[in-house]
């Protein structure tokens, strides 16, 4: 490849920059189907693979992600109602003490601490038995709460009241109350209770006359310290030093446990709460606000990922057939330079070969007689040459000037559509703005369609050229529109925003011996204007330009506005339906 082939592209892209910086989202887009458009279908294999690949790490990660949240927040949740059930725990415990002291002080007058024990096991739920034991600890009266069955029915008290003497023992000397140890009293059909005793001592003028026991439920207190709402959502155990669970209450909790201890710590007495989701680790389909909105973020970056590669596809499919496009274009054009090319030539040599078959025939009437047989004869042969001559030039505008491509039936709106894309990519190259009047009625002709969009390419390319050292860019505007002139034929005008053109050049135009070699611009042959002039009366039309003009105020100068090229075609085959201009 030449360093002219290398640099174009480069310079292309340049040219672009504008258009990217204004419309950053392209950017990906351009990246992609440039690359693609220059290194093939491979680049593309390689693109989908990638996209995949990303799908479906995205798709993990999105995974991954959101259950991590959901199982972050089910744990906070459950931290939080380890808090709940441990604070309230804790103060059912001491108040437990405070009540139990409260009685204790009633000791020595039966009747009213009977009175009083009764309403301590109203209000309390959690203590299932209230005993009075003298100063040495010998049980002597006791009482039941209402809402559990006798405790000590299966088992004696006296069998299972170790742990009971043990913790008045610990309470006797600073009368203060004690926890005592946790122990099991079966109830019947195969259950039991896992209970604790806290004992208060009796003591006036610092001698003890007696304790009240109080016997405390352990699920009975969890049960109440428990809200209803947590009933539902968490088990909550009391766990003692080995690990082992001494009572349990709610729910039962999931597979995927999510678990918070606490430890619970009284006079005499220590264990941990445990608190564990019933629900377990949350499932996908759990959603909150959160992960509702993550996962529509991860479905928004999929569908932005998937249609920037739709859409680089979509523009690399169109800027093939773009590129189809203008090669076909530019082979006519090449094509029809020639032919015009070759009748100019043959239009030129035409009179000196004429003049030579003259010369000849001339110097043989001259010399008559007194020519000699070679001289005559190379005069012969010399007017033999130019008419053979003059026949071959002939053949070769005779074959030219016959137009052999295929005509069909289009509507002028659509021919025009179908080399927008061409268009665009040349104003966008010249940094100006391709406007085209809205479509109107159909305007159907019958054409070479190639060669008529050649010469809208011309007459555009002409104008963004003529703009281009005249006009800033943001007055650079190229017009294009399809209008019916009146009812034989349609027009079709071109307008820019330049400097307009000659005099001179508008009025050769339209003479029939408009010089194809005459340059209105520094680039080119200068036989765009001849050829489409050209291809324009081969199809019985015609072709003019003029200057765009405006007065500021009365007795201003004119000033021009830019130029107008605008070619008729006949109407002539209105006749066909557009039934049959779809079917062609």
């Amino acid at each position: 490849m030449d360093s002219a082939s290398s640099i174009k592209p480069l310079s292309t892209d340049l040219r672009l920059l504008p258009s990217i910086a204004r419309q950053p989202w392209r950017a990906a887009v351009y990246a992609v189907t440039t690359i693609t458009n220059r290194k093939g279908g491979r680049y593309w294999t390689a693109l989908w693979i990638f996209a995949a690949v990303l799908i479906v790490m995205f798709g993990f990660l999105s995974v991954w992600l959101l259950q991590s949240h959901q199982v972050s927040e089910e744990q906070q949740r459950v931290e939080e109602a380890a808090v709940q059930i441990s604070g309230a725990i804790h103060k059912a415990l001491s108040k437990s003490l405070q009540d139990v002291s409260a009685v204790a002080w009633t000791g020595k007058d039966q009747v009213v601490w009977r009175e009083t024990a009764g309403e301590l096991l109203r209000e309390s739920k959690s203590t299932l038995r209230l005993e009075r034991r003298n100063e040495i600890g010998d049980l002597v009266e006791a009482k039941d709460s209402q809402y559990f069955p006798p405790l000590f029915v299966m088992v004696k008290r006296f069998e299972a009241e170790a742990e009971a003497r043990n913790a008045c023992k610990s309470a006797a000397g600073p009368g203060v109350p004690v926890y005592s140890k946790t122990y099991f009293v079966p109830v019947g059909s195969g259950r039991g209770e896992e209970v604790l005793d806290v004992c208060a001592a009796q003591q006036l003028d610092g001698k003890t006359f007696g304790f009240t026991v109080a016997t405390i439920g352990l699920t009975q207190l969890l049960e109440s310290a428990m809200e209803h709402e947590s009933t539902r959502i968490f088990e909550a155990s009391l766990v003692e030093g080995t690990n082992t669970r001494l009572a349990r209450a709610g729910a039962t909790h999931g597979r995927q446990t999510l678990r918070s201890e606490r430890v619970i710590a009284v006079p005499g007495l220590s264990m941990r709460l445990r608190v564990e989701s019933a629900r377990g680790a949350p499932a996908l389909l759990q959603l909150n606000f959160v992960s509702g909105l993550f996962i529509a973020f991860g479905l928004t970056f999929l569908t932005t990922v998937a249609l920037l590669i739709r859409e680089a596809r979509r523009m690399q499919q169109t800027d093939q057939a773009t590129r189809l496009h203008q090669e076909e274009l530019a082979r006519v054009a090449r094509l029809a330079s020639v032919g015009e090319l070759a009748s100019l030539i043959g239009h030129e040599l035409n009179q000196p070969l004429t003049s030579i078959l003259a010369y000849a025939k001339t110097a043989q009437n001259l010399g008559g007689d007194t020519l000699s047989a070679d001289v005559k004869q190379l005069l012969d042969n010399v007017a033999d040459e130019a008419r053979r001559s003059a026949t071959v030039v002939k053949s070769v505008r005779d074959f030219v000037s016959r137009n052999s491509a295929k005509r069909e039936i289009v509507d002028v709106h659509d021919l025009i559509d179908g080399i927008r894309p061409i268009l665009e990519g040349m104003a966008k190259d010249y940094g100006a703005r391709l406007i085209e009047s809205d479509a109107g009625e159909p305007l159907i002709v019958e054409c070479t369609r190639v060669m008529i969009e050649q010469v809208i390419v011309n007459l555009v390319r002409n104008g963004l050229q003529a703009m281009q050292n005249n006009r800033p860019e943001k007055l650079r505007t190229i017009r294009i529109s399809a209008v019916k002139a009146d009812e034989r034929f349609i027009r079709v005008t071109v307008t820019d925003t330049g400097p307009g053109v000659s005099e001179q050049l508008a009025k050769r135009l339209a003479e029939p011996d408009f010089k194809s070699f005459h340059k209105i611009l520094s680039e080119g042959l200068g036989l765009g204007l001849s050829l489409s002039r050209s291809v324009i009366h081969a199809h019985r039309g015609s072709i003019s330009c003029r200057n765009r003009e405006d007065t500021p105020h009365p007795g201003a100068a004119r000033r021009i506005r830019g130029a107008t090229f605008c070619f008729t075609l006949p109407r002539q085959f209105l006749a066909h339906s557009l039934e049959d201009v779809s079917s062609s």
